[in-house]
């Protein structure tokens, strides 16, 4: 090679020739005398050893023979002549026509090889091997010598090798160190027909290249399939057409669909049509000459069905076997054995051109495969079955008739295959293009739309590749141009490689298991993860032989993890390292074929794990000290049969997980089994974009199905299967993927607690929902609706949670603005809410927009800037004259009571005027005043009530607020009294204005207002309401035991005693008193009887504690006056106890203590002692005279009790229908009067007219045996009375002992009984059903 840069450089080797050349330039730029001398020395050594090996390899060149049989041998001088003529020569050959191992040899001929290497590179590493011993063997030099080859694991290359032999991958990673590929002055690129993406990406480069290094030689060898391409790609280089060793073969065409289907053939097998179909193809087979059947299928199931069916059919001397990938090393062997009997092989489209099956005669052609294909819309490797191309079924057609004329029969019609595509598509057509676009922007390449790909991929695959690099963080988006010799032609790029982007192409595995590898380093398990990765990227070690499926499964089992299938991989690794450490290399591979694992696809495991770690250390990452062997210790020999390690599941995982993220997939939950199905739907798992996939059966989550799981893989077959699968937690996802997930927000709310306003995230993976609202901080995502929130919840609504003076008065201000607005019963007074929002932003940046920044900003600014005035706030000038007549206070008595404005119409208990009483002074409120509401709303309060009166009165007031107007002038001229009740203050006004009485039940007072009723709230020590209506009765009667409460807390003197004895608590006075909190809290003490126990307690209310008092002081002298029980037993004639005994208590004690309790209540009621003194003077009197008084009353009880016995005796049997009812009312009547404690209830005075009842009742069931009729309309006339009384009763309030003017009328109801029922008896006072409802009236009208 010549130098214009130095003569010196002259006959040195290409591949030295350019460092060479950089040394030498470097050494102009050395000072220093000595150095340069000592560098010159060198470099002129490394010169002349260079030369000298240049000279031996022109004089060593090995004797080239041609085999005469080999059909290349016989077009070897139209190749060379080729060869030497053109910079790219095409060799169209058919397989067998010897053009891969005799190209080499012509291309060594012509004298290439000794500039450089002739590299020649293969598809696979088998045929790299191969093919080197093949050219070793027929150039008589040893392997490594003339001829050499490089695999992934082995380097067999010598600097004498003429020859280099190596996969496409290994040319591939070359690249990165050698641009120019100046270690090789020739390049034959084999099989180049098979388009898979390492050889378009060479192709590619190659003519890129061919340019700038005019002196290197391409040959492209290729199978007769579409050579036309690769010619016009490299500037239409000449084509060189090469038969094969081939016989004639005729081709049958016999359609599935035409051949009749046998009836047990379709019950047993799904494709029933194809079955039938081969059966009938091989009996036709059968009839001609002795050979082997190549039968091409879809996949392992379906080979392995219709194996069993061909077997089963029992042809002749026939020997039925599989052949496809995952056959182990010992089964694929059988089918190159020597063997007697006619096989049948079934196989996949691996047969077409990868492997050569000796001996085929025949070829059954069934027109599909499955086709590897890429989903750039799912990102799913799919697997359908297609039909297969002419150019494929050419090639199935050419299996047979290599050493005689052979019969291809095709399972489908002339025209079906005319109307196929001509080529099958190349791989980058239909795969995931991520590693040839790291490979090219690591190679510095360009745009990869640019790229002279042979085929131009569709830009939806680029695109769809560029995205999977960003799901794994190994690109960005960058500025500048290229810095590519090509770049000047180029677009700026746009894309640049991360340092993860670098180191990922830098490591020989896919993109995703190199990802996983890189980011173990951050969880410490590194070693883990390449040991599952490298088993990712290889053929499964675990074989699963047809013979013996369920030994191996049970062999496999013990390696099997519940959650993960790559935990199987590292309990694989630890068994497999710990057993080589225990057995000799020969009983290691024994064990190994004993335990159905692949002894060279471990071998191939073990290097790549050696190699992966290699490059890392390369690459600077530290690993474990033992990078060949697993971290485990040393297992004992019992363990080997059952290993289980404790590993970091998690520490594994999210590894593994960062290239996965586009494989994740969150459970389906199970739908209810309907009850036509026989199974319930298996809904599987909803997986990213939108995809839906199950898990595949092999796998150790097929049943135990987790809610969250990742896959190595998804393949589409029948199903879309996750295939090596792992649960995960969804918490794991999120942080790993935070440069791929789309955030939404919702819901933005001001939090007090934060100071700031926040919302829930949503975020999604490729549309699966990984994060379900996440409290996030809105003001770093959306300032302007933030600051919107911030002002409206924190500044407007006062929310901001920190006292701020300029805040506390604007919040003052709008607070006096509402309670206009709230009296006025207004909303026009107040700014609307965006008018009080503008009133900060016009004053605040939009930054401002939590309470930190509001803080920051107020230490540099003037607070006076966000005070506000009455105007900026309100629409009106000046409010006070608009609520100058609303009172503040609700004054009566000595109490004065805040008053609340409300206006929310429709709210209960929320819009008008509420009297704020507290609980303590809830007792001393009274009803008077509170109907007649505030003075404001009094003419709308008058309209109402005249509105809510019938139409027959209401018209006489028409029109109504004339006749209000006129109401509240007269009140006002005659000052009435608003201590009275409204109603009747309104009804005599409108009698004396027109004449028209109204009835206080005409009065419709549910028809008011709401907000025109006084609502009363009670509220605790605290402020807080705890109860409130329009019934202040009610309200009391509720609150009882809260108000008792608040008494005790607010007296707190002790003065409450429990369970006493007799009167050692001092004196009770009628009322306490206490002032507190600028109130008068009033209580009264009295004895209370509560579960037989007398206590001494404060009561709210003076009445009920009269009451209670009154019981209590009895109950006391009871309990310390000796009991006249023995008294009276003695007293009493058997004839009076007899009848004592038909009490209603059933024993007689009970009624004798009742009747104490009668005669003791007589004497106390009149003055119920307060102090001790006044006690025992009482007890000392009661107790001279009590035997004597119960006496007395046990006498009238016995007359009450023997009527009462004789008319229940008479109820008694059988009653004819007309008294039925007559008889049910006297029964209801007679046990109001005679029940448990009738006695004391009645009282001592009543015991003589409670005689005449009873005596009454009795009349009247005599009676009624003759005038049954005027018995019920008597009763009917009763009915109303009661009604009305009833009516009454329901109007008192609850909680309340009953007034003793109500009590007095249930007594004239009973005497109007008497006067009804048994006139003969004679009433106390005239009596009649007019005077009792006069006196109901008379009651209701003091309500």
């Amino acid at each position: 090679m010549q130098s214009n840069h130095s003569p010196i450089l002259n006959g040195v080797l290409r591949q030295d020739f350019f460092k060479l050349k950089s040394r030498l330039r470097s050494l102009t730029k050395v000072t220093d005398e000595n150095k340069k001398k000592n560098i010159q020395e060198s470099i002129t050594a490394a010169i002349v050893k260079s030369q000298q090996l240049r000279d031996k390899k022109e004089s060593n060149i090995p004797a080239i023979n041609y085999p005469e049989q080999l059909p290349v041998s016989q077009k070897k001088d139209d190749i060379k002549e080729a060869i030497l003529n053109n910079q790219v020569v095409i060799i169209a050959g058919e397989t067998g026509s010897g053009k891969t191992t005799q190209i080499p040899k012509m291309c060594l001929e012509l004298g290439r090889g000794i500039e450089g290497k002739i590299g020649h590179t293969q598809p696979r590493r088998l045929a790299a091997r191969s093919v080197a011993n093949r050219l070793s063997d027929e150039l008589e030099s040893e392997l490594g010598q003339a001829v050499g080859y490089k695999v992934r694991f082995n380097d067999q290359v010598s600097e004498h090798s003429y020859i280099k032999l190596m996969t496409d991958g290994v040319l591939l990673a070359e690249l990165q160190h050698d641009r120019y590929l100046n270690q090789y002055d020739t390049l034959i690129i084999d099989e180049a027909h098979e388009r898979s993406l390492n050889i378009d990406f060479i192709l590619g480069l190659l003519k890129e290249l061919l340019p700038k290094r005019p002196d290197l030689k391409v040959i492209i060898t290729s199978a007769t399939i579409d050579p036309e391409r690769f010619s016009k790609h490299f500037f239409d280089a000449p084509i060189i057409s090469v038969s094969g060793r081939t016989f004639p073969v005729e081709v049958r065409y016999r359609p599935s669909e035409d051949v009749s289907i046998a009836s047990e053939l379709a019950e047993k097998y799904q494709d029933s049509e194809q079955i039938n179909a081969i059966f009938a193809a091989v009996e036709e087979l059968d009839n001609e000459a002795p050979g082997d059947i190549l039968l091409f299928m879809n996949g392992e199931r379906e080979i392995r069905d219709t194996a069993d069916a061909l077997v089963k059919r029992n042809f002749r001397q026939t020997e039925v076997l599989p052949l496809f990938a995952r056959l182990s090393a010992a089964e694929q062997n059988r089918i190159f054995a020597p063997h007697s009997k006619r096989r049948i092989v079934l196989a996949t489209n691996v047969a077409e051109t990868s492997l050569t099956v000796p001996g085929i005669k025949y070829v059954i052609d069934t027109g599909t495969a499955r086709i590897s294909r890429y989903s750039y819309k799912t990102k799913v490797q799919r697997l359908p079955i297609e039909a297969i191309s002419q150019a494929s079924a050419n090639q199935r057609k050419g299996r047979c008739g290599r050493t005689e004329p052979g019969i291809c029969i095709r399972l489908y019609s002339e025209e079906d295959f005319e109307s196929r595509p001509e080529f099958t598509a190349p791989e980058i057509l239909r795969t995931n293009l991520a590693s040839v676009i790291l490979q090219m922007l690591s190679l510095d390449l360009g745009d990869i739309e640019s790229f002279p790909f042979i085929q131009q991929p569709d830009s939806r695959f680029i695109s769809d590749g560029m995205r999977l690099l960003e799901e794994l963080g190994a690109v960005k988006k960058g500025s500048g141009q290229s810095k590519s010799p090509r770049s000047k032609k180029r677009k700026p790029m746009t894309i640049q490689l991360t340092r993860l982007g670098e180191q990922l192409s830098r490591v020989p595995l896919d993109p995703r298991l190199a990802a996983m590898v890189l980011n173990a380093q951050s969880t410490n398990a590194l070693h883990e993860v390449v040991i599952i990765a490298t088993g990712l990227s290889i053929q499964d070690p675990r074989e699963r032989p047809s013979e013996f499926k369920q030994k191996s499964d049970e062999s496999h089992a013990r390696f099997k993890d519940k959650e993960s299938d790559f935990v199987s991989f590292l309990n694989l690794w630890d068994y497999l390292i710990a057993l080589q450490d225990l057995d000799s290399k020969s009983q290691f591979r024994k064990r190994c074929k004993q335990e159905f694992i692949s002894y060279l696809r471990v071998r191939e495991w073990q290097d790549l794990v050696f190699q992966i770690e290699s490059t890392l250390s390369d690459l600077g990452i530290k690993l474990p000290t033992k990078m060949s062997k697993s971290n485990t210790q040393e297992l004992e020999e019992e363990f080997i049969d059952n290993p289980t390690m404790e590993r970091n599941y998690r520490a594994i995982h999210i590894p593994i997980l960062t290239g996965l993220l586009g494989h994740i997939g969150q459970k389906l939950i199970r739908e209810e089994k309907k009850p036509t199905d026989k199974k319930p739907k298996a809904l599987g798992y909803q997986g990213a974009r939108n995809t839906n996939f199950h898990v595949f059966p092999g796998s150790n989550l097929f049943k135990n199905t987790p809610k969250w799981i990742m896959a190595a893989e998804l393949v589409e077959t029948s199903k879309l299967y996750a295939r090596y699968a792992a649960k995960i937690e969804p918490d794991w996802i999120s942080p790993l993927a935070q440069h791929l997930v789309s955030r939404t927000h919702a819901e933005p709310y001001w939090d007090k607690k934060q100071g700031c306003v926040m919302a829930y995230e949503t975020q999604t993976l490729f549309g699966l929902t990984i994060v379900a609202r996440k409290r996030v901080n809105f003001s770093k995502i959306d300032a302007e609706q933030s600051q919107h929130l911030f002002i409206q919840q924190a500044l407007v609504y006062g929310d901001l949670g920190k006292q701020l003076p300029f805040l506390t008065k604007n919040l003052a201000l709008i607070e006096s603005i509402k309670e206009i607005e709230n009296k006025t019963r207004r909303r026009d007074v107040l700014q609307d809410e965006p008018e009080l929002v503008e009133f900060y932003k016009q004053r605040l940046p939009v930054a401002v927009n939590n309470r930190a920044e509001l803080e920051k900003w107020l230490k540099v600014n003037n607070a006076e800037l966000l005070e506000a005035k009455f105007s900026d706030f309100s629409v009106t000038e000046d409010g006070s004259k608009l609520v100058k007549k609303f009172p503040d206070f609700w004054r009566q008595d000595a109490l004065t009571l805040p008053i609340e404005y409300d206006f929310e119409p429709g709210q209960e208990y929320a819009d008008g005027v509420s009297v704020r009483i507290p609980l303590a002074l809830l007792n001393q409120v009274q009803v008077k005043g509170f109907d007649w509401g505030i003075v404001p709303y009094r003419h709308e309060l008058l309209v109402s009530l005249i509105k809510s009166l019938p139409k027959t009165l209401r018209r006489n007031f028409v029109p109504a607020p004339n006749f209000a107007d006129a109401i509240l002038q007269r009140f006002e001229e005659k000052a009435v009294d608003t201590n009275e009740p409204l109603i009747d203050a309104v009804s005599l006004g409108l009698f004396r204005m027109t004449g028209v009485k109204i009835d206080k039940d005409a009065w419709q007072l549910n028809s008011i207002a709401p907000h025109l009723k006084i609502n009363f709230r009670v509220v605790g020590e605290s402020g807080q309401v705890l109860a409130q209506g329009f019934d202040l009765l009610e309200l009391q009667s509720q609150l009882q035991g809260k108000i008792k409460e608040s008494l005790k807390k607010a007296v707190d003197d002790d003065i409450e005693q429990k369970n006493v004895d007799d009167w050692t608590f001092g004196e009770l006075p009628i009322n306490y008193v206490k002032k507190q909190a600028g109130f008068e809290v009033k209580a009264y003490p009295a004895l209370v009887v509560q579960d037989n126990k007398i206590n001494v307690e404060l009561l709210d209310n003076a009445e009920k504690a009269e009451h209670e008092h009154l019981k209590g002081v009895v109950a006391l002298l009871i309990k310390t006056l000796p009991s006249p029980i023995k008294h009276l037993q003695k007293k009493l004639p058997n004839k009076s106890k007899l009848v004592l005994y038909f009490n209603p208590f059933g024993q007689i004690e009970a009624l004798i203590k009742d009747c104490v309790k009668t005669a003791i209540e007589q004497q106390v009621k009149s003055k119920p002692p307060r102090n001790e003194a006044e006690f025992f003077d009482l007890q000392e009197s009661i107790g001279v005279q009590l035997n004597d008084l119960v006496f007395d009353i046990t006498q009238k009880v016995e007359k009450v009790l023997f009527i009462g016995h004789q008319i229940a005796k008479k109820l008694k049997g059988k009653v004819s229908l007309d008294m039925i009812q007559a008889n049910a009312y006297i029964k209801a009547h007679l046990e109001s009067l005679i029940y448990k404690d009738f006695v004391s209830e009645v009282g001592y005075e009543k015991l003589d007219d409670l005689l005449r009842y009873v005596k009454a009742l009795e009349i009247r069931h005599e009676k009624l045996k003759s005038d049954a009729g005027k018995d019920r309309q008597i009763q009917i006339e009763l009915d109303k009375v009661y009604e009305s009384y009833d009516g009454l009763l329901k109007r008192l309030p609850k909680g309340f002992p009953i007034p003793a003017d109500v009590e007095e009328i249930y007594w004239m109801i009973e005497e109007l009984r008497v006067s009804l029922f048994a006139q003969q008896l004679g009433t106390k006072y005239p009596i009649s059903a007019k005077r009792v409802k006069q006196a109901i009236n008379e009651v209701l009208k003091a309500l």
